[in-house]
């Protein structure tokens, strides 16, 4: 037996949803490893403890995962038969320990019990932790900040804010993947700035300009690519294009300077 098998189907608090996430992302080092997660007392808003073995955590994943998969949807959960008869038989024991009361699915297919108040399903034959669990975590008023793994860490993590969308990286990667994203295009709009300078040198030599070619051909490359952003949606920010950062380019090597013919002195014959 579980050291605790009680399960608040109603009342959650933020402790108890940074639980779900210890446990569902728990990485077993040996196969006889064990995971002790939280799980509220039957009578109150206190906490006990529940021995997780890794087939009860890969159980509770794969839950999860089907939850998460239909949108949070308890009538849309599809899950294999021997699954869905321990899910329903602790269902059936929850509803069994008071006299009155109905499983329901509530807005977005939620699952939610008409009976507001503590439910037991400790005596629920076999005794399935991971079905316990997941019941709990399906049921939650909350239920909504749960969301899949990570698409770069592959941990499960919870939002702040509901969307419709839902989303794809935790905070950490989010913020990780945002600082590649950025670098990323910034590197594009180098890579296309430095293009056009090389075709604005071009025209400047053609057209014998008096200006000086790094003014000329800095106004050259915001005009270009002015017109461009009235056909596409990705602004390329023109304020860095000025003449000291062409000069710049060309005293790295990365642009070449046109050869600037130098004026004759007075009193030359």
């Amino acid at each position: 037996m579980y050291s605790m098998t009680h399960i608040n189907i109603h009342t959650s608090t933020n402790d108890e949803k940074g639980d779900w996430l210890r446990v569902l992302n728990w990485k077993p080092k040996i196969a006889d490893d064990t995971f002790e997660g939280l799980l509220p007392n039957i009578g109150g808003p206190g906490m006990s403890l529940a021995k997780f073995t890794p087939q009860d955590a890969g159980k509770l994943r794969r839950f999860v995962d089907a939850w998460l998969a239909v949108g949070r949807d308890w009538a849309k959960l599809k899950l294999p038969e021997l699954d869905v008869e321990q899910i329903t038989k602790h269902l059936q024991a929850a509803r069994a320990y008071i006299s009155k009361g109905e499983w329901k699915t509530g807005q977005n297919g939620r699952l939610t019990f008409e009976a507001q108040q503590w439910l037991d399903d400790s005596h629920a034959r076999p005794f399935d932790l991971a079905a316990s669990y997941f019941i709990r975590i399906a049921a939650d008023s909350e239920g909504w900040r749960l969301c899949a793994p990570c698409s770069n860490c592959g941990k499960y993590f919870l939002r702040q804010r509901r969307r419709r969308e839902e989303k794809k990286y935790c905070g950490g990667c989010r913020r990780r993947e945002s600082k590649h994203r950025m670098s990323t295009l910034r590197e594009k709009q180098h890579a296309e700035y430095l293009g056009l300078a090389k075709l604005g040198i071009q025209d400047w030599k053609k057209r014998q300009r008096r200006e000086d070619w790094a003014t000329w051909v800095a106004r050259y490359i915001r005009e270009r690519i002015e017109r461009l952003e009235k056909v596409r949606k990705n602004s390329l920010h023109l304020s860095i294009i000025t003449s000291k950062a062409l000069t710049r380019w060309a005293n790295s090597g990365e642009l070449k300077a046109p050869a600037v013919k130098k004026k004759s002195q007075k009193g030359e014959n």
